[in-house]
């Protein structure tokens, strides 16, 4: 029985701006650079580096300044309101989490009209606890935060292999493609909890 629903952050609630700049601004070439901006993503997840020292780093491997990144994320429209609703419909009947790897100070800037709060029961993120999707203790992490066990979880995840790491601790997954096919796939798991 699915007592909660984990959803994680770029990519599903929030466009992954961090890679669709670095295709923006690289195109062909992001292949050359794919190692130094895992690794720099990689710091700021585990919350050795801030937001601001992500971007200036970004700015310079991809040779525009850090003033022409912030105007371009700026650009982006921001959390889906197709999932902040289905969340506002559910959350009457279940736990409600996030897991994200991210650097500190993300989370609070997208979240503008209603904090986070207002949406998840828990949050947690790489920065705060050390730890990196796919390491199976982040999601057994969140189950416990939660209050329910890992099985009694499905979590939400645009990667592949974050999609494994939780299958791998416990939960049910789904790999997120689209808000479309996330409903198509998460309804009949809801039904069978008698949830119509």
């Amino acid at each position: 029985m699915i007592k909660a629903i984990i959803f994680d952050c770029f990519g599903v609630l929030y466009p992954d701006t961090y890679w669709l700049m670095a295709d923006e601004y690289l195109g062909q070439r992001i292949n050359e650079y794919r190692d130094e901006l895992h690794n720099l993503v990689k710091k700021v997840d585990l919350g050795l580096i801030t937001r601001d020292e992500l971007w200036g780093e970004f700015a310079q491997i991809v040779g525009v300044t850090k003033e022409e990144v912030y105007s371009r994320l700026k650009q982006f429209s921001g959390l889906d309101g197709r999932i902040l609703d289905f969340i506002d419909n559910h959350k009457n009947k279940y736990k409600i989490g996030m897991i994200s790897n991210v650097g500190h100070g993300f989370i609070e800037r997208m979240f503008v009209e209603r904090p986070a709060s207002d949406y998840f029961d828990d949050i947690v993120l790489s920065s705060d606890v050390g730890l990196v999707k796919p390491d199976e203790r982040i999601y057994k992490l969140s189950a416990d935060r939660l209050g329910v066990d890992a099985s009694e979880c499905v979590f939400i995840d645009d990667l592949e292999k974050n999609v494994t790491g939780a299958i791998d601790a416990g939960m049910s997954a789904i790999k997120y493609e689209s808000f479309e096919q996330f409903i198509k796939e998460i309804e009949p798991m809801l039904m069978s909890n008698g949830d119509n």
